[in-house]
């Protein structure tokens, strides 16, 4: 197996991304490429669905008390929303590089219809999410895709295809079953990933574990098992977290103020948003907004 450590470094180039710590859209819908030349403590951070390779550096994520590491000889698989705190290990000498593939659940579905013998009793996750290790015919199609997104002309015509082709082999990669438990209507994971996509969707709405059980089709303690299992959080805990983080961003990326951001978010007391966003974040929302008016 060969290292995808020129591949990335050539997307990097093409998309001038110097930046300490950068991140940018390529013309390929949902795909991503990300840099950074410092470390990144362990901080707070919502990953969407998605795959994501390593081309060099490391990632650590923590949920609960469990924890994994990807890097370049593991992708990682996340089915569904997932609140995690995240650490890098990068530097100049030795950056963090990669590509992040929004999951297309139709294709995922579509994929699976057309799979044979489908095995989703083999998986070890207990979460939404999972490091996959690297295998050949991943790390080629993800050779063929970065060199795609050199050439507009190849992203137009091949990119779809390769992307589509990427999903394929997420599905059929060895340990790589999330995405079909989560594929799976009648899993218990599956039903939660729908109440996940419902509470990012509407982060201001007023919840209860009893109106979300019912929607799914589950009684409440059974709902609460199956989302703790599946997320590593409470929903009261995992929604919290979804609704800060949001908030951040609107406040570091978005110059909302801390009054605007709690109210997007579906907080009613800007006192208790303040002792939320310090305790989850160690700073004050005030403060995190200062540090984007230097």
């Amino acid at each position: 197996m060969t290292t995808l450590r020129q591949p990335m470094n050539d997307l990097i180039d093409h998309f001038h991304m110097g930046d300490d710590n950068a991140i940018a859209e390529t013309p390929l819908p949902g795909v991503r490429v990300f840099h950074s030349t410092v470390p990144l403590p362990r901080e707070p951070l919502v990953y969407g669905s998605s795959i994501i390779i390593i081309g060099q550096g490391r990632k650590s994520l923590y949920l609960g008390d469990l924890s994994f590491q990807y890097d370049e000889n593991n992708y990682l698989v996340v089915g569904l929303p997932l609140a995690f705190e995240c650490s890098t290990e990068a530097s100049p000498e030795n950056p963090l590089t990669g590509l992040v593939v929004d999951l297309d659940t139709s294709l995922l579905l579509e994929l699976i219809n057309k799979v044979d013998d489908p095995v989703v009793s083999n998986s070890t996750t207990k979460l939404g999410a999972e490091p996959v290790a690297m295998s050949d015919h991943m790390q080629d199609v993800v050779e063929r895709l970065t060199a795609c997104l050199l050439s507009p002309v190849d992203t137009s015509v091949l990119g779809a295809g390769l992307v589509r082709e990427l999903h394929y082999r997420a599905l059929n990669d060895r340990h790589g079953s999330v995405l079909r438990i989560l594929s799976n209507q009648g899993n218990p994971s599956a039903r939660i990933a729908r109440v996940l996509q419902k509470l990012s969707g509407n982060l201001a709405g007023k919840y209860s574990v009893d109106q979300l059980a019912k929607e799914i089709g589950m009684s409440p303690s059974a709902f609460y098992r199956a989302f703790r299992s599946t997320t590593g959080e409470t929903p009261v805990q995992y929604l919290k977290k979804l609704r800060l983080n949001h908030a951040r961003s609107l406040i570091l990326y978005e110059g909302k103020r801390a009054n605007e951001a709690a109210t997007q978010v579906g907080y009613e007391s800007l006192s208790q948003f303040s002792r939320d966003f310090k305790v989850h974040f160690g700073t004050t929302a005030a403060k995190a907004r200062e540090s984007i008016a230097r």
